[in-house]
């Protein structure tokens, strides 16, 4: 109800000085979609508390889907640089402002993804944008390498050893393509008969028909 919740805003407005609700009236004024209000109230908390990580990320995130990317690429620096143990999801969320920021880039975004999992461990969420930023640009052999990292992570599991077999086909080593088709292949047939695994049999019988090996 944001009509209480205006209510108790302007009640505890009588108690305190408003400073101390900068960050309540930004969570107020997202609630009713009010971005511009938001936005200017997590900013009056950010200039009393730069570090304020709450405030710093409903603001990043305000800026982000209102299109000033800049703004929402610092913010998001910032939170990750103040933040205890900042979420995978902040990493990615700087990488793609970068990806497509003039003066920034694909390879800022990558030394972005590397940063993240050097702080936070092998995530496979943050190493499977970097194998899609490596791919972009054309980069067979590191695309390979961060997904072999993957490994260990994902438990050397069919889906993992399908993924590795398609990117070294793209980059033209048919014949470990062929040995890790076979290989997932040979796990899938004892695995449950899930719909996951049957379309990764679906996949490699198509795939290897296709290109006949």
């Amino acid at each position: 109800d944001f009509a209480k919740a205006k209510q108790e805003l302007h009640r505890a407005e009588q108690i305190g000085p408003v400073s101390y609700l900068y960050s309540a009236y930004g969570f107020y004024y997202l609630g009713l979609n009010n971005s511009t209000l938001a936005i200017r109230f997590f900013s009056k908390q950010l200039h009393q508390n730069p570090n304020d990580t709450d405030a710093l990320e409903q603001r990043a995130e305000l800026y982000k889907a209102a299109g000033y990317e800049w703004k929402a690429k610092n913010d998001y620096q910032h939170l990750v640089k103040v933040k205890s143990q900042p979420s995978p999801g902040h990493y990615v969320a700087i990488a793609e402002l970068q990806e497509h920021l003039e003066g920034e880039g694909i390879f800022a975004a990558l030394k972005t993804l590397d940063e993240g999992m050097a702080r936070l461990g092998e995530i496979p969420h943050l190493q499977r944008k970097a194998i899609s930023l490596e791919l972009q640009v054309g980069r067979m052999e590191q695309a390979i390498q961060r997904h072999s990292s993957l490994a260990q992570a994902l438990n050397h599991s069919p889906s993992w050893q399908v993924e590795l077999a398609d990117l070294q086909l793209k980059a033209g080593d048919v014949s470990s393509a062929k040995v890790n088709y076979e290989k997932a292949l040979e796990v899938l047939k004892s695995a449950r008969n899930t719909p996951a695994n049957r379309d990764l049999v679906a996949h490699i019988k198509q795939v290897t028909t296709e290109f006949q090996i």
